[in-house]
């Protein structure tokens, strides 16, 4: 995970012997829930009302709204 100018970007890759990782990140007023499973990502806003935030992986960047999830497919 890293912040990149007015982004939070995910470079995934999961330790061997797990097939998915849960956590949780504060982002700009969001609480984030990330599932990261081999080959798909995604993050969803549990913070209702709060500003759209700009998440990326890899070379895509996706709007993310208050109560919503984004996802990503990675290779």
């Amino acid at each position: 995970i890293e912040l990149r100018r007015d982004a939070l970007y995910f470079n995934p890759a999961l330790p061997a012997p797990l097939s998915e990782l849960k956590i949780n990140v504060r982002y700009r007023g969001h609480s984030l829930a990330v599932l990261l499973r081999e080959g798909a990502l995604s993050v969803t806003s549990m913070t209702p009302g709060s500003d759209a935030v700009t998440i990326g992986c890899g070379n895509e960047r996706r709007l993310l709204c208050a109560g919503e999830t984004v996802a990503f497919a990675f290779g």
